[in-house]
C-alpha cells in the first residue's frame, strides 16, 4: 500500500479515518493501524501521540518500531504482536515503554487484535492506553543512561530529514555541542562531580528547547541538539549565541564553582541529507573547526570544510609522528628589563622542524596539539630542554648574575595530575636553580580549575618556582583570583601595548593593570613592544620588564647564545 507525502497510507481512507477518529475523540488512548510488517497506516489524530511522543502526527507514521520503542522491549513486542499477526481474530496485551524525542521513557498498556479479515480494517489495530500519566523529565538529573542516546537522535534526525523531503518549509538544525577540556574538569574535579555538571548541561539546554525539539547526550561531555524551524545559517548561529550563554553561566556543585564554554559545530537543513549519520557527521566537521578558533566557539558547515577537515586529520597524524620523534626546537625571546634596559632572561617558545616544510609556525599546530592531547607530552618537552638550555647558559654566561626563562603551561597540562613530578623532573635532571623557572598560565586554566590551581600554585611557590598570569585582560579577568592565588608576575597582552598611540593615548587601562599588579606586589611584563616610544611610556608607568620585536625576534638556541656572548 503507497504511502502519500505525509507519510499516511491512503487506504482505507475514510472508512478507517472516520472510525479511528469516532472512537478516540476526547479520549487519552492513541490507537493505531499497523500492517503485520510493522508499518504504520494510520494514527489517530487527536493529539495524544505528538503530546505523548513528541513527534508530530506525519514524523511518527514515518518511523519503525525499533526507533521509538525501547530496546529492551523489542523483542518481547514483536514476538507478541507476531503471534497476533499470524493469527487473524487473536489479540494481545502487554505493557511496553515508549521513547519520547527528548529521551524520556513513556510507559503504555498496548492491546494488539488481528483485523486482518474483517473486510474494514484490514490490519492490525494497536490501542495504546496512557491513562492519566504525563510523560517525565526522567532523564534529570540522574540517571545519566535516561538522557537520550545517539540511536535516538538519529531516529530524530532521519525524521526531520523526511518531514523536510516532504515538505520544504519544514527545515531544522542539528547542533553539536563539546563541553570543551573535559579531560581536565575530570582531572580536577573528578568523574562524580563532572557527572553532575553534565546533568545540569543537559537540564540547561533542555530549557531552550520547545516540545517538538530533542536534546540528547552522544558522548562524555558531547550534547546533540535538533532543532525544528531554523534551516538558515544566520537563524542558527542566533540560536547558538544563546545556547553558549546559558551553558557558560557558573555551576555550583557539591561546594565547586565552575565556569565552562561550549564547542559548536552546526549543520542545516539548507543542505540535502539521507540520514541522520550524515548531519551528525557534518556537524562534527564545523565543530572541529570552531574548537580551532580562539574567540568565536561556533562554526556553521560549509561543504569546503569537508576538504579542509581532511587536511586537518593529516597534519594531526604528522603531529602525532613528531612528538613520537621529537622533531621540535626551542626559540628564544628575550626578556628586558626596562630600567636599564637590560637582558634578565628568556622566555621559550616551541617551534616545529618539519622534515620537509622546515619551520611550521606554532599558530598552526599548538591548537591542533591542545585538541588531541599531545600538548602534554610536547609541553614536557618543553620544560625540559628550556630548563637544561638555561642552566648551561646560566653556568657559562651568567653565573654571577643568572638570568630566568619563562615556559608556557597549556591549559590541559595544569590539569595534569603528574605535573608537579614533571616540574620537579625537568629542575634536577637539568639542575636549574628553581627560582631561575617561571612558569606562565592563562587566566582561563586557573578559573576553570579554581581548586586544583591553589594547591599547585602554593607548592610551586614553595618550591621556589615562579608564576606568571600570562594574557592579562584577555579572558575572565576576574580580579578577585589576584588576590587569592600566588602569582608574582602579571604579563600584559601584546594587544593593550600596540594601542599606545602616539602621543601616549589609550595607555589609561595599562596603567591601571600595573597599579594593581603594584598593588598586589607583582612585577609587570608588557608582551608584544615594538617601538621605542612604547618601552619609554612603559617604563614611565612603572612596568618592570618587557619582550618584543623592538628588542629581538625569536631567536634560535645560536642567536640566544651569541646575544648572550656579547
Amino acid at each position: 500500500m503507497a504511502t502519500n507525502r505525509s507519510g499516511i497510507a491512503p487506504k482505507p481512507a475514510d472508512v478507517t479515518t472516520h472510525w479511528i477518529q469516532a472512537v478516540t475523540a476526547g479520549s487519552n488512548e492513541l490507537v493505531a493501524i499497523v500492517r503485520p510488517n510493522g508499518q504504520i497506516l494510520h494514527i489517530s489524530d487527536n493529539g495524544v501521540a505528538e503530546r505523548f511522543t513528541g513527534y508530530s502526527l506525519s514524523d511518527a507514521c514515518a518511523l519503525r518500531a525499533e526507533q521509538i520503542i525501547h530496546a529492551d522491549d523489542l523483542a518481547a513486542m514483536r514476538a507478541a504482536f507476531g503471534g497476533v499477526a499470524a493469527a487473524p481474530g487473536s489479540h494481545q496485551t502487554m505493557s511496553l515503554r515508549l521513547i519520547h524525542r527528548l529521551g524520556n521513557e513513556v510507559r503504555f498498556d498496548a492491546y494488539a487484535a488481528n483485523h486482518m479479515n474483517d473486510g474494514v480494517v484490514e490490519a492490525l489495530v494497536v490501542r495504546l492506553s496512557l491513562g492519566a500519566e504525563r510523560p517525565k523529565r526522567t532523564m534529570f538529573p540522574e540517571p545519566q543512561a535516561d538522557v537520550s542516546d545517539r540511536a535516538q537522535l538519529l531516529a530524530g534526525i532521519g525524521a526531520a530529514i523526511v518531514r523536510h523531503g516532504n515538505d520544504p518549509t519544514q527545515v531544522f538544525s542539528v547542533f553539536l555541542l563539546e563541553v570543551d577540556r573535559m579531560t581536565m574538569l575530570v582531572g580536577n574535579y573528578g568523574q562524580q562531580v563532572v557527572d553532575k555538571l553534565l546533568a545540569e548541561v543537559v537540564q540547561r539546554l533542555a530549557g531552550l528547547l520547545r516540545p517538538a525539539d530533542m536534546v540528547a547526550q552522544i558522548g562524555s561531555g558531547e550534547f546533540g541538539m535538533l532543532i525544528h524551524d531554523t534551516g538558515k545559517a544566520s537563524e542558527a548561529s542566533a540560536i547558538t549565541d544563546r545556547i553558549q550563554e546559558t551553558v557558560s553561566e557558573r555551576y555550583r556543585i557539591d561546594g565547586h564553582t565552575m565556569t565552562i564554554s561550549a564547542i559548536i559545530g552546526i549543520a542545516t537543513s539548507e543542505r540535502e541529507y539521507a540520514d541522520g549519520e550524515q548531519v551528525l557527521r557534518d556537524a562534527a566537521v564545523a565543530a572541529s573547526r570552531a574548537r580551532r578558533q580562539r574567540r568565536k566557539r561556533n562554526v556553521v558547515f560549509q561543504t569546503q570544510m569537508r576538504v579542509e577537515d581532511k587536511r586537518y586529520m593529516s597534519l594531526v597524524d604528522q603531529l602525532q609522528n613528531a612528538v613520537q620523534q621529537r622533531e621540535f626546537c626551542l626559540h628564544y625571546q628575550p626578556i628586558i628589563e626596562l630600567d636599564g634596559r637590560k637582558l634578565c632572561g628568556f622566555e621559550a617558545l616551541v617551534r616545529w622542524d618539519h622534515p620537509s616544510e622546515g619551520l611550521v609556525s606554532p599558530g598552526e599546530f599548538i591548537p591542533v596539539a591542545e585538541e588531541t592531547g599531545l600538548i602534554v607530552a610536547l609541553g614536557q618537552f618543553v620544560l625540559e630542554e628550556a630548563c637544561k638550555q638555561m642552566a648551561e647558559w646560566n653556568r657559562r654566561y651568567a653565573a654571577s648574575n643568572p638570568l630566568s626563562i619563562s615556559v608556557n603551561l597549556s591549559p590541559m597540562q595544569f590539569a595534569e595530575e603528574d605535573l608537579w613530578s614533571h616540574i620537579e623532573h625537568a629542575l634536577r635532571n637539568s639542575e636549574l636553580d628553581a627560582r631561575q623557572l617561571n612558569l606562565e598560565i592563562t587566566e582561563s586554566a586557573v578559573l576553570e580549575n579554581h581548586d586544583a590551581a591553589v594547591l599547585v600554585l602554593e607548592k610551586l611557590k614553595a618550591r621556589g618556582v615562579r608564576v606568571s598570569l600570562d594574557d592579562f585582560g584577555t579572558g575572565y579577568s576576574s580580579f578577585s583570583h589576584l588576590y587569592q592565588l600566588p602569582y608574582d608576575t602579571l604579563k600584559i597582552d601584546r594587544s593593550f601595548v600596540a594601542r599606545i598611540g602616539a602621543d601616549g593615548e589609550n595607555i589609561e587601562i595599562i596603567h591601571a593593570i600595573i597599579a594593581l599588579a603594584h598593588h598586589l606586589g607583582l612585577r609587570v611584563v608588557a608582551e608584544g613592544v615594538e617601538t621605542e616610544f612604547q618601552a619609554t611610556h612603559l617604563d614611565k608607568l612603572g612596568c618592570e620588564y618587557a619582550q618584543g620585536y623592538y628588542f629581538a625576534r625569536p631567536l634560535d638556541a645560536r642567536g640566544a647564545e651569541a646575544l648572550l656572548s656579547s
